[in-house]
């Protein structure tokens, strides 16, 4: 398999705000009504894996109805307004925020292969689940992520940035968050061109986390909180 374009969306797997609590307040009310705008544009967006002999890149696919609503970025999270870049050495991050662009060199994914099995469309897909650590302002913070990949699918790659299975990733769990694929075309005609990043400034990913954190607190002192 020499290239293809495979097809993600996302889906929030369960709901934070809960509208069916009895006690209701007005700011309760509120964010239920965001969180329900957030998941109707959730089921419109749309990711594309593009692979290419080794590389692959992985982003949104802006649609412009979507992306001109006021809770676009917002229905897509810290992963969704990334783009990766993904090679057989090399892991990279893309991302704009704090007002500056940041390009993230991360580590290899140290995955578990378990024996489960389910069958994904046609393939049969295996799990493999890795934990990954984010430092946070209150400690570190211990990642469940679950994959479930596809050996027929000889292409080491999946969703936001996770790869080094042997094995495409049709589904891949992160928190409360779930990608799935819904299209795979490979071996296409057409020229598939993978972009590595090169701007932004260059920071590995316990660097970011530190800058993260700082800018939160920056945040915090000046609305006085």
């Amino acid at each position: 398999t020499d290239k293809g374009v495979i097809q993600y969306k996302k889906v929030r797997l369960k709901k934070v705000f809960n509208q069916n609590k009895k006690q209701k307040s007005k700011n309760f009310n509120t964010f239920a009504k965001i969180e329900n705008s957030i998941n109707e544009i959730q089921k419109k967006l749309t990711f594309n894996l593009l692979y290419n002999r080794g590389e692959s890149h992985f982003e949104v696919q802006k649609e412009m109805e979507v992306s001109e609503n006021k809770f676009f970025k917002m229905s897509l999270g810290p992963d969704g307004i990334s783009k990766f870049y993904n090679s057989k050495n090399e892991i990279l991050k893309s991302i704009y925020i704090f007002g500056e662009k940041f390009l993230i060199s991360k580590s290899n994914y140290k995955w578990t292969l378990k024996t489960d099995t389910k069958k994904i469309n046609k393939y049969t897909c295996y799990k493999a689940v890795t934990i990954e650590k984010m430092k946070t302002r209150n400690g570190i913070k211990n990642i469940l992520v679950e994959a479930w990949y596809a050996p027929e699918i000889n292409i080491p790659f999946g969703p936001i940035g996770y790869s080094g299975l042997p094995g495409l990733i049709l589904e891949l769990k992160k928190d409360n968050i779930k990608y799935y694929v819904t299209s795979i075309n490979l071996n296409q005609r057409k020229k598939i061109l993978v972009k590595k990043p090169t701007n932004g400034k260059k920071v590995t990913q316990e660097e970011y986390y530190d800058i993260a954190i700082n800018a939160m607190k920056d945040f915090r002192k000046n609305r006085g909180y």
